[in-house]
This record gives C-alpha cells, sequence and structure tokens, in this order.
C-alpha cells in the first residue's frame, strides 16, 4: 500500500497522474486503500490524487480539450 500511495505521490507531483490512473484503479494495494479508513488523511489524499488524474497537467490548453 505504501508503495502505490508513494508512487502515485510522485505521479501526482510531476503532473502525470493519469498516466497511472487506469493501472492503478485495478490494482489490488488501491483496493486496500479504498477499503482503510476513509478519514486517513493519506486515504483522502489518494482519493484526491485519483480525482484529479484526468489530464497531463505540464501541456497548457487554455481549457481546450
Amino acid at each position: 500500500m505504501a508503495e502505490l500511495y508513494a508512487l502515485m505521490n510522485v505521479y501526482a507531483t510531476a503532473g502525470h497522474a493519469q498516466d497511472l490512473k487506469a493501472d492503478v484503479e485495478g490494482n489490488k494495494e488501491y483496493q486496500l486503500w479504498q477499503e482503510y479508513d476513509r478519514t486517513d488523511i493519506y486515504a483522502m489524499y489518494l482519493e484526491e490524487i485519483m480525482e484529479d488524474a484526468v489530464c497531463d497537467y505540464n501541456v497548457f490548453s487554455r481549457g481546450q480539450e
């Protein structure tokens, strides 16, 4: 679980979390995070990363996708 969290944090900080999102959603470790206490700050942050992982945040697009 910690390895998955660290990997997603690195990718999110770099603006590339969307590159891993599809692989992570079916991952056993991610399922464990989903079962973990939802009030835990780490579980909440991981969920925020997954929700924000919709585009490459290193590309300027002026709202045009």
